[in-house]
């Protein structure tokens, strides 16, 4: 298992003021990628849900954004009896 965290410091002006980004101020997401590879993200944005990704490529497809300078910061987890 993976936990990271994302941040997205150049968000377009629309998205900070509709509360959809926190504009790299604190993170916009917390994420784990589970041992069977799907995706889950809580978001912590002002408009909060969780979301689940099949896998990491579909996650970074539609989350990335590049152009927002997204940064995901991976954090070490210890690892758990039987689980990756």
């Amino acid at each position: 298992m993976k936990l990271f965290v994302g941040y997205r410091p150049q968000p377009p002006d629309e998205y900070i003021q509709k509360g959809l980004t926190n504009a790299g101020k604190k993170p916009d997401y917390v994420g784990i990628v589970m041992p069977s590879g799907q995706v889950i993200l809580e978001w912590q944005t002002g408009i909060h849900s969780v979301t689940i990704y099949p896998d990491y490529e579909s996650f970074y497809k539609i989350t990335g954004h590049p152009e927002y300078g997204t940064q995901l910061q991976f954090i070490e987890v210890p690892s758990v009896r039987g689980l990756p």
